[in-house]
């Protein structure tokens, strides 16, 4: 029985409800019903847009970041979510 790796700090019973739904083999199925159409950010042109849109929701007077890069080579597990990175020049 696999563990679901990307579920460690849910509560519990969330958890518990996941793998249930994994071990019958119906999280698959209960997943396309809930969200049916792929997003359509897979350029870095579409994410730059996109990315500029929240920032004009949300932050009105924050300046437009310098660069928004779209990755499709990384592993939906290993470092993908909250992935920063910054050049410090001394």
């Amino acid at each position: 029985m696999p563990t679901l790796k990307y579920l460690p700090h849910y509560p519990p019973s969330l958890v518990q409800q996941a793998q249930a739904l994994f071990d019958a083999g119906e999280l698959p199925a209960l997943l396309r019903r809930k969200y049916p159409d792929p997003h359509d950010v897979q350029t870095d042109k579409a994410l730059y847009q996109f990315v500029a849109a929240l920032k004009q929701r949300y932050l009105k007077n924050a300046p437009l970041p310098s660069k928004v890069l779209y990755d499709n080579q990384q592993h939906p597990l290993k470092g993908t979510l909250g992935t920063n990175t910054t050049i410090s020049r001394v």
